[in-house]
């Protein structure tokens, strides 16, 4: 550790240098109107090893996923981003006409002359999805591990 910086507690996390924050947070103070509040970490809050993160990723996939059921729709009249491309395993959110996110879903199948398709997602039909974003990451519904798609 550098001078004058003490070690944080064992299982406890260091907060991260601003630096490593300002990409993320340098956008968000652009936005008009908006005030960026920085909270201080948790108390609760831990390094995990990467196992250990994968596995609790999976656990809440699992969670959430919990009541999910095949449900196909049509997306001819949705928007989709970035792009109309579906891959099966690809993990999706149903957005309704404000951007907000409906529920996540799994891309199932794909029935590109019929513009159907088939999500495995928990979502109960309510609200109105106005588009699809598509994520960048593959589950597995066996495991409910992640995994990156590109």
């Amino acid at each position: 550790m550098g001078q004058g910086r003490a070690a944080p507690a064992a299982g406890r996390r260091r907060l991260p240098a601003r630096k490593e924050l300002e990409p993320i947070l340098s956008p968000l103070r652009r936005l008009l109107g908006r005030r960026l509040h920085i909270l201080p970490v948790p108390a609760a809050a831990r390094n995990r090893s990467s196992e250990e993160r994968r596995a609790h990723r999976a656990g809440r996939y699992r969670a959430y996923f919990r009541d999910a059921r095949p449900q196909t729709l049509s997306y001819q009249r949705l928007a989709v981003f970035p792009r109309r491309a579906f891959i099966p395993g690809q993990l999706l959110a149903l957005e309704d006409g404000n951007g907000f996110a409906l529920a996540l879903g799994v891309v199932e199948r794909v029935d590109t002359a019929g513009q159907q398709l088939t999500l495995y997602t928990p979502w109960d039909g309510q609200g109105t999805p106005a588009a699809l974003r598509l994520g960048d990451l593959r589950l597995d519904l066996a495991t409910f591990h992640d995994e990156p798609l590109f």
